[in-house]
């Protein structure tokens, strides 16, 4: 093979790596949209719902693929293997979303590149939740002990609202400084006696605690 030949099949080469590099990357954005993400029916609802939502600027693979490009590699391969799953008829229409938490910090942190994203850390200002949450943080609690439903969901049940009072508000509670609304006695019991009562007619805290939740009162 003479140089010239060599040449030109090296450049053949280097193009077709190079187009499929780009078609690769062209194709890995585009099915990372949650436009691609309804070409399954079962993923309708959950989209529909995103639509309507805060997080409706974030997408798909923000939420549910871990940080970084090794994370990002890896959920596309995991969701290939989702989609071949469906098209063989072998999806019985269930799914379990994965969600790394490290994602939900990175957005809601001080270094967070979204302007309007809420600031866990901050315990006053414009970016400041209306819930305290740094004891929550230093507890290491999950953010989906309270936030599963949020974006995917129709909000929580009342059953289910009061469940996320009871992470913090028990005996089993991760913050020490919390009350424990079951508690007759000691440091942690409630000075209102009355919460065995209201946990036994299952009156929603929210009857009470409406403006503290959302940070009107202290």
């Amino acid at each position: 093979m003479n140089k010239e030949k060599g040449l030109k099949l090296l450049i053949i080469i280097t193009g077709v790596l190079l187009f499929g590099l780009v078609g690769t990357a062209a194709g890995m954005k585009y099915s990372s949209q949650p436009d691609f993400c309804t070409k399954c029916h079962i993923m309708e609802p959950a989209v529909e719902v995103w639509a309507t939502n805060p997080h409706k600027s974030v997408t798909c693979l923000d939420c549910h693929a871990d940080p970084g490009t090794v994370g990002y590699v890896k959920q596309k391969i995991r969701g290939l293997g989702e989609l071949y799953e469906y098209l063989n008829g072998n999806y019985d229409g269930k799914f379990t979303a994965r969600i790394n938490e490290v994602n939900c910090i990175n957005c809601h942190s001080k270094d967070s590149k979204i302007e309007k994203a809420k600031d866990i850390t901050a315990t006053e200002g414009p970016k400041a939740p209306g819930f305290p949450h740094m004891a929550i943080v230093e507890a290491n609690l999950s953010c989906l002990e309270c936030h599963k439903n949020f974006v995917h969901g129709k909000g929580q049940k009342d059953n289910e609202k009061e469940k996320v009072c009871l992470v913090c508000h028990s005996k089993d509670s991760k913050i020490e400084k919390a009350k424990d609304i079951t508690a007759t006695e000691g440091p942690r019991a409630v000075p209102f006696p009355s919460h065995q009562d209201l946990l036994k007619s299952n009156m929603p805290c929210a009857g009470c605690h409406k403006d503290v939740q959302h940070g009107k009162k202290k």
